[in-house]
């Protein structure tokens, strides 16, 4: 393929935006498919229903279900052409087509994992399982999207060092945020089965407690959330003052 294609910087630019934006777009169709209830629409995988049938019967549960279904493989489509056409970018490079092989073997173990959270009838821990891998597929494809930007260099540093540490302690919280607000909606009424009348384990830890203990906590970890960005943006102005300002 790489000796018949040839793409420019700015074309496989384009590939790996469109691969990201088919991510974050099935994240949404993810989320519908949870607070209409339609997360059992098709009650088994890889067919919908047991007895074989691929297709849904008529109900707008069923046919929620099924397009997030189908969605997916538009996803692996442009999840594959990522990682093919790595290999045909003109000049090459390989710190790309690495980072391009997460994408179709994330959203490959995102389509088993969709199957088994179907099959253990959306079972907290699977569910919590499924959004977290959806978030690391989504951070591969921004890493991506990000150095196939034709003006990016290997190196590239956007900060000093001290903005760049602080980014990344943003980074480590927004996982743990994400994980305490899955937690939440695990212990909360929002199970995904509820528009087929399924009922569904929730978390229970701490009793009839759970979610308003989890929620609390979900709430203070989004407040410091939106506080450390500021922090990172004064401490970027500040170095920005420092070094334009002449000595006297």
């Amino acid at each position: 393929m790489a000796r018949r294609i040839s793409l420019s910087p700015q074309q496989y630019f384009l590939v790996a935006s469109v691969a990201m934006g088919t991510l974050v777009l099935i994240v949404f169709t993810g989320a519908a498919v949870r607070v209409t209830g339609s997360g059992l629409g098709c009650p088994d995988w890889p067919n919908c229903y047991e007895d074989g049938r691929l297709t849904p019967e008529l109900g707008a549960h069923s046919y929620i279900e099924f397009g997030n279904r189908l969605l997916t493989s538009v996803v692996g489509i442009s999840a594959i052409a990522a990682l093919l056409l790595s290999f045909a970018r003109r000049p090459f490079r390989r710190d790309l087509a690495l980072i391009a092989v997460l994408l179709p073997v994330g959203v490959l173990g995102q389509a088993v994992m969709g199957g088994l959270t179907v099959l253990y009838g959306l079972a907290p821990g699977w569910v919590m399982a499924h959004f977290a891998l959806s978030m690391l597929i989504i951070v591969a494809a921004g890493v991506l999207a990000w150095r196939a930007r034709p003006g990016w260099r290997p190196g590239e540093r956007a900060g000093d060092l001290a903005v760049a540490r602080w980014v990344w302690a943003l980074f480590a919280l927004g996982g743990v945020t994400l994980f305490a607000g899955t937690a939440a909606t695990a212990a909360g009424p929002h199970a995904g089965g509820s528009g087929t009348g399924d009922v569904v384990e929730r978390l229970q830890f701490k009793g009839a407690d759970t979610v308003g203990w989890l929620v609390d906590r979900h709430g203070a970890l989004a407040a410091l959330q939106l506080a450390l960005p500021l922090r990172v943006s004064a401490h970027g102005s500040a170095r920005r003052v420092s070094r334009q300002t002449p000595l006297s």
